[in-house]
């Protein structure tokens, strides 16, 4: 029984950290998950979680809360980890700091993370991150004069997004809950726009308007592709 008592606690606490994250209460959640680190210190999920509440939590500020979370997955070992959710917290984590610092460091992570989740995962998650920091990359090798590499990155990222697209056809034909099922459809969207295939995706655009439950899910969705179809236009201009 004393052995027991802390444990259920720790799932307690557990179980009530993960209500507070489904509800967007991340910075409680990221105490109550540091009080559980204690008690489990080797659980790898508990770091995961912990490293998740902590950057969404924002606190002290958002570069602050990100460098904690990098430090907090470190523990990990996120360079040579196969687990495809340390990899997606990793790759997070890094692309949200190259968006704050714009070290190209922290851009050559994000891609390396999400790369090693998406060939290991096989899924649409990892993929779409990865073409569109691809595109990313390409736009500042196009920046600063390396054409080679900025083609490089341009042809990845197509090929990334028709592997995207089979893995999203065969989510889209299981996906029952209705966000889920939103974000299979934003990513065909996205990869149809980052194909140069407007038809494809001005009809995935119409089905995630009607099937989105929620407007700030489309709200992001376009936040994301007005940022790439810059990024296509700065990447296709270095491929001629």
């Amino acid at each position: 029984p004393d052995v027991a008592a802390p444990e259920q606690n720790a799932k307690q606490l557990l179980d009530i950290a993960r209500a507070g994250m489904a509800s967007n209460n991340f910075p409680n959640a990221r105490r109550l998950l540091e009080t559980v680190l204690q008690m489990r210190p080797r659980d790898e999920y508990v770091v995961q979680q912990l490293a998740l509440a902590t950057y969404k939590s924002k606190e002290p500020d958002t570069r602050s809360a990100l460098i904690a979370a990098r430090e907090l997955l470190r523990q990990l070992d996120p360079d040579v980890t196969n687990d495809p959710e340390t990899l997606g917290l990793w790759g997070g984590v890094h692309k949200r700091l190259w968006d704050t610092d714009q070290d190209r460091s922290y851009l050559d992570a994000a891609i390396g993370a999400y790369e090693r989740g998406f060939y290991l995962k096989q899924d649409y998650y990892n993929g779409t991150n990865l073409a569109f920091l691809l595109n990313v990359r390409a736009a500042v090798h196009h920046a600063s004069g390396d054409k080679a590499e900025a083609v490089a990155d341009f042809v990845v990222a197509r090929r990334v997004r028709r592997e995207v697209i089979r893995y999203c056809e065969r989510a889209l034909a299981i996906a029952t809950d209705p966000a889920a099922r939103y974000w299979v459809i934003a990513t065909l969207w996205e990869a149809a726009l980052g194909l140069g295939d407007p038809d494809t995706a001005a009809r995935w655009q119409k089905e995630a308007e009607v099937v989105a439950p929620a407007p700030w899910m489309l709200e992001t969705t376009r936040g994301q592709l007005d940022r790439l179809s810059q990024l296509l236009v700065d990447s296709a201009s270095a491929t001629v």
